[in-house]
């Protein structure tokens, strides 16, 4: 029969007709003996549990190390620690390379997409650039026939009417003015 914490406790001993130890310093000793025997069973149960986390997660490790059953490491996880250790840190390193590698894609597609931007923000300047001189152009057209318009119209004023030639004479010295200013 295996030996636990309660059969300590109360070992249901024969007791000594004569002489012996003491009941109450066996009790309070075997108390004291019970109560390291749980706190063993309690750390042992929780290496157990421990034990079983790490050979789970070693055969996590071996298996994305074997992607297709390497035989080379069949059977051998117990036999070669420092193989399985070795190859932990290959497939670590093969996993930053790959890590490395999908990062310089991605800058590269974003440098891409940053120069397509960039094209089309310079295309988009220049076509804007070119609408405002053709604006400007067009506002210089409009300006002169306007000046032609009111320079034409000022002339027939002036020659229907002797008082309005003066007032016309005026408004083209005040046009003529203003046309060289701008």
């Amino acid at each position: 029969m295996a030996l636990s914490a309660d059969s300590i406790r109360n070992p249901h001993l024969p007791k000594a007709r004569v002489g012996g130890y003491s009941v109450e310093a066996t009790d309070e000793f075997l108390e004291r003996v019970a109560n390291e025997y749980r706190q063993l069973q309690r750390d042992r149960e929780e290496l157990v549990a421990r034990q079983a986390e790490l050979e789970h997660r070693l055969e996590q490790i071996m298996l994305a190390v074997q992607p297709d059953g390497d035989p080379w490491l069949a059977g051998r996880e117990r036999e070669r620690p420092a193989a399985t250790l070795l190859a932990a840190h290959r497939l670590a390193a093969e996993m930053r390379a790959q890590a490395r590698e999908e990062c310089e894609a991605m800058l590269k597609k974003a440098r891409r997409r940053a120069e397509v931007f960039e094209r089309e923000v310079d295309q988009a300047r220049a076509r804007s650039e070119y609408r405002v001189r053709e604006l400007e152009e067009t506002q210089r057209e409009a300006r002169e026939r306007l000046s032609m318009f009111l320079s034409s119209m000022l002339s027939a004023i002036e020659e229907r009417s002797e008082d309005a030639g003066t007032v016309v004479r005026e408004l083209r010295a005040r046009a003529t003015q203003a046309g060289e200013l701008h």
